[in-house]
């Protein structure tokens, strides 16, 4: 179960991304305080939010629009970007993308790059949050810091972002394809048990027995999953 401590005037953040990504932006999002509203690419310029998060593979062909009614009234668009080389970066700053980030991404770089445009948008800076409790794991993006029941693994860069992947997806599973898309790219090819390579070593690290797992379990012919627990 995630837990956040929300601002008594939080920001709206219009989110169009594809799962389980959306997961990963919320959880950023939530370092801030932020609250993301999923909607429909062509809801984005009516919803009034303050900022929005746009993937360009969630777009389905109105991208342009929606950066252009935000634009209409100063509210800024961060557009995440997966196609090979620059084509998809430059085409979101040709349709005026306040930021542009490429998936896939460090989760702290989206906690920056968000803050950086509503506060350039609005004259408020967000306030930075402590982290989310998801379970029995404390998640602080901010500060690149994962615990569990207290204590802090060591934990690769790679291997921070495949739990955050999970984590942010805490309590659905998620297939090996999204997680290769996710934490590796689109255009990644690595060899069919690099997932499961990762998640043993990340099981190892956490002290989680894959028979009894409390933080990483196997859904077989499936994928991996967090389990909500109380």
């Amino acid at each position: 179960m995630m837990t956040v401590v929300q601002n008594p005037r939080p920001f709206q953040v219009a989110l169009v991304v594809r799962p389980p990504l959306t997961g990963v932006v919320a959880l950023a999002l939530a370092h801030i305080r932020a609250v993301p509203v999923e909607m429909q690419i062509s809801e984005v310029g009516k919803a009034g939010c303050d900022f929005a998060v746009l993937d360009e593979a969630a777009a389905d062909g109105g991208l342009g629009t929606a950066i252009a009614e935000m634009n209409k009234s100063n509210r800024p668009v961060l557009v995440l970007v997966r196609n090979h080389g620059m084509k998809g970066a430059l085409n979101a700053i040709g349709l005026g993308a306040t930021e542009i980030l490429r998936v896939p991404f460090d989760p702290t770089e989206l906690v920056i790059r968000a803050s950086q445009a509503i506060h350039r948008a609005t004259g408020r800076m967000p306030d930075l949050d402590g982290g989310v409790k998801i379970g029995k794991l404390h998640v602080d993006i901010g500060n690149g810091h994962i615990a569990l029941d207290g204590s802090a693994p060591h934990l690769t860069p790679l291997e921070r972002g495949l739990l955050y992947v999970l984590v942010a997806n805490a309590g659905r599973v998620v297939s090996r394809e999204d997680i290769i898309d996710t934490v590796w790219g689109a255009d990644a090819e690595p060899n069919s048990n690099l997932v499961d390579r990762h998640i043993r070593d990340l099981r190892r690290k956490l002290q989680d027995d894959w028979r009894r797992p409390n933080v990483l379990a196997t859904m077989r012919g499936q994928g991996y999953m967090v389990p909500i627990t109380d």
